[in-house]
């Protein structure tokens, strides 16, 4: 008798680690399509961005387009604004982490 209750809670057990490890599964495929929603979002804006700046983007190939961005960014000003917003998205991630750390210490 006491074999059968093991054996039963044996499978039990199993069954909750495979229910887990399903939902293990779902959980991680919701974060891929969070992110990847993210991600197609920031394109399409900054895709929509840069179509405002260009006159006739429809006229324009996707190498016309890239070889006019490669000569915009090809400047020693739009290099050095690129460091400087950088570095201040930088500091402000690594202030909202410390403000965070510190909030839950207290």
């Amino acid at each position: 008798m006491n074999n059968k209750t093991i054996e039963q809670k044996i499978q039990r057990t199993e069954k909750e680690i495979t229910r887990l490890e399903h939902q293990k599964k779902i959980k991680k495929h919701e974060a891929k399509q969070l992110e990847r929603n993210r991600r197609n979002r920031r394109i399409f804006t900054r895709g929509g961005m840069l179509e405002h700046f260009i006159q006739r983007p429809l006229l324009l190939s996707d190498d016309q387009v890239y070889q006019l961005l490669q000569t915009a960014f090809n400047t020693g000003a739009v290099r050095m604004m690129e460091k400087t917003l950088i570095n201040e998205a930088a500091q402000a991630v690594i202030q909202t982490a410390e403000d965070t750390e510190s909030d839950a210490e207290t």
